[in-house]
This record gives C-alpha cells, sequence and structure tokens, in this order.
C-alpha cells in the first residue's frame, strides 16, 4: 500500500508510526546517501547510475535498518509490526518495497531530511515534513 491510498484517521496513526523509523534511517548518513539526490552527468546512462547506486546503498540500509524498515512497512499496511514481521516472505517485501518506494509522497520524508542545516538536525526535518 502507499501513503497516498491511506484515507481518514488511518492517516495519523500511519504517519505517527513512521516517525521514529524513518528518523532513524535519516540520522544514518550511509542510508540517506541513497536518497539524495544525485545529478547525472549528460550523455551518461541513467539507469546504469542508478542500478549503481542501489546495488551500493540497499544492502547496508536492509542490514542496519531492519526493524525500521518492518516497523514502517507495517505502518503502511495498516498492520501490527510483530503480524506484519510474522508473515513476512521475500515476495510480500519486494511487492510491499516496489510500492512504498516508488510513491513520491514517501520520498518527500527522506529528502525533506537533506535540507537540515547545522541549525536543524535531520530528524526535525523529518519531524518537520510529516506535519
Amino acid at each position: 500500500m502507499k501513503l497516498s491510498d491511506i484515507k481518514g484517521a488511518d492517516v495519523f496513526d500511519v504517519i505517527a508510526d513512521c516517525i521514529v523509523p524513518i528518523t532513524n534511517i535519516a540520522a544514518d548518513e550511509k542510508a540517506m546517501a541513497l536518497f539524495k539526490k544525485q545529478v547525472v552527468p549528460k550523455g551518461t546512462d541513467v539507469r546504469a547510475v542508478a542500478i549503481k547506486r542501489l546495488a551500493a546503498g540497499v544492502p547496508p540500509l536492509m542490514r542496519d535498518h531492519k526493524d525500521d524498515l518492518v516497523a514502517i512497512l507495517a505502518a503502511v499496511n495498516l498492520t501490527p509490526v510483530d503480524e506484519y514481521a510474522k508473515e513476512l516472505t521475500m515476495g510480500k517485501l519486494i511487492a510491499d518495497l516496489a510500492d512504498l518506494v516508488g510513491d513520491p509522497m514517501f520520498a518527500d520524508f527522506f529528502t525533506s531530511a537533506e535540507g537540515a542545516t547545522a541549525t536543524t538536525s535531520a530528524q526535525g526535518a523529518v519531524a518537520a515534513s510529516a506535519i
């Protein structure tokens, strides 16, 4: 399910449940590198650059933030974390991640942290983006 598909009062619960795990990921420079906008030089194969970037960034993200990712996916799917983790399969993970990563609204949670300054932490930027 995508954030943009969530309706009614569930919106508040999903945002509340996602704030901490998103903040944990946003505080990790290795993980945030995956979400930063990158200028691709003219004439360069954008797809090749994207694949290389994913290959370098996704494994550490998945290894270092398993619990955060499960919490986010559970929240977005309106499912308790323990139930979601118990039912998680490779197919479900791939499908749920594809939905989430393809959702521009979700990407905004992470890219808003890019603009954090010395006076505002990445955590503050992520929290502010949820308001």
